[in-house]
Formats: structure tokens, C-alpha cells, sequence
């Protein structure tokens, strides 16, 4: 398995033979650490919420590769109209996809389409993804704020071996929320994710979500990546 973070909360995930693609916000993103001409392998594209710097570039890497977009359904039927193929889901149980399972989590945050024009589409509820292949579960938690289902949902049901997290502050976790939420997930490895990237963020140390989760989730190891590096097992 590999897992390679391609700014914001784009990560590309190598898992079962299988290549996914989350919230793919490249082209947009000037501290994207690829470029999207590059991503020529793409089975799914999972697609957390509705919001401009996440939906990103889903339309044209699905048209272009071939993926399938996993969406939130009132989401999909946007991405749809625009010739997306692919599935929608709720926050419910396991999609079966050859070689791999995906499943959807409650998320704490708004959704709609147009942020960046004025012109708000309501697009659904936002969502988390949890994927599993390889006798390994990855959570991405797309965008979140701090919220019980990260322990009881994501934690006590699902059990990830790695976790994604925002830890921006602002729209989502700071660093301190996100440390509590990874002591509630207990997974042994999260990676950061959703800084750095945009100029409306607050500018934070990922150092120091590091140190944080070290005091509040011993037993959980921090891996920071810099836009275009992996973290493998």
C-alpha cells in the first residue's frame, strides 16, 4: 500500500491493485505537489463534499482516465450531468469494488456547490471515506469539524490502521481537535492534511499537531509528507 499526498486534501492511494484518488484539487492548488497530466492510472475518484478545493479537477481526471466517482448522491448528480460516471452513497456500509471495499462517514461541515461564484447548488451532506483492501483500512476524513462520530463511528467501528486529518483550523480541525480526534481514532498512523495550501487558511505548524497528538495519543505515530511524497506499507 502507498499512500502519496498531493497537496491539500488530495492523496493519491495505491491499495489492493487499485489506484484512488481523493479530492483532487491540483489544478487549482499552487502548492499541489503534482501536476495533473501525471495521473494516468486512476481507478476511483472519491469525492468528500461539494466545495471548489475538493471537487477540483474530479470532472476532468475522471473523463480523461476513466475513473469512477464515488460521490455523495445530490453531489454525483452534479458531477454526473457534467459526463462523470460512477456511484453515490451514503454514510451507510461497504461499497464492494473488485480488490478493495470502500465505505462512507458522517462529517461535520457544509457542502454546496458555487462557493467561488456566488452561486450556491445545494450538493448534499458532507462525507469521510474509509477504504480497506490489503487487510489495511485507510480513514479519510475529508473535511470535518471535531464531532462524536470520529470516535464512535470512526474509532470504535471501523478501528483505520491510518487516518487523514484536517488540522487547519478555520473551516476545519485545528491542531489540538485534530489531536483529540486522533486519540479517539487510535489508528497507529495519521497524517496530516488541509494546510498549507490556501491563502483563507490559517497558517499552522505541523510540527506541532505532532507534539499534540504525542501527548494526547501516545500510541499513534505522525507522519508529515510534503506535497508529493509517500508514506508506504
Amino acid at each position: 500500500m502507498e499512500i502519496r499526498w498531493l497537496g491539500h486534501s488530495a492523496f493519491e492511494i495505491k491499495i489492493g491493485g487499485k489506484t484512488l484518488i481523493t479530492d483532487p484539487f491540483i489544478s487549482g492548488n499552487p502548492k499541489a505537489g503534482v501536476t495533473l497530466d501525471k495521473l494516468t492510472k486512476v481507478d476511483f475518484v472519491l469525492v468528500s463534499h461539494g466545495h471548489f478545493d475538493h471537487v477540483g479537477d474530479t470532472v476532468e481526471l475522471c473523463k480523461r482516465t476513466g475513473a469512477k466517482a464515488i460521490a455523495p448522491p445530490e453531489l454525483f448528480v452534479a458531477l454526473a450531468k457534467q459526463g462523470v460516471e460512477g456511484m453515490f452513497a451514503n454514510p451507510t456500509g461497504w461499497l464492494p469494488l473488485e480488490g478493495i471495499r470502500v465505505a462512507m462517514t458522517p462529517a461535520v461541515h457544509s457542502a454546496a456547490l458555487g462557493l467561488e461564484t456566488g452561486e450556491i447548488i445545494y450538493a448534499g451532506n458532507p462525507v469521510g471515506f474509509v477504504i480497506e483492501g490489503e487487510g489495511k483500512r485507510v480513514y479519510f476524513a475529508g473535511d470535518t469539524g471535531l464531532c462524536a462520530d470520529l470516535k464512535l463511528v470512526v474509532g470504535e467501528y471501523f478501528k483505520p490502521d491510518i487516518a487523514l486529518l484536517p488540522i487547519s483550523g478555520g473551516f476545519v480541525m485545528d491542531p489540538e481537535q485534530a489531536a483529540v480526534a486522533a486519540s479517539w481514532i487510535g489508528s497507529k498512523v495519521v497524517i496530516p492534511m488541509h494546510y498549507d495550501s490556501l491563502p483563507m487558511l490559517p497558517q499552522v505548524d505541523p510540527q506541532e499537531f505532532a507534539r499534540l497528538v504525542s501527548a494526547k495519543a501516545p500510541g499513534t505515530r505522525v507522519v508529515i509528507l510534503k506535497p508529493g511524497e509517500s508514506y508506504k506499507e
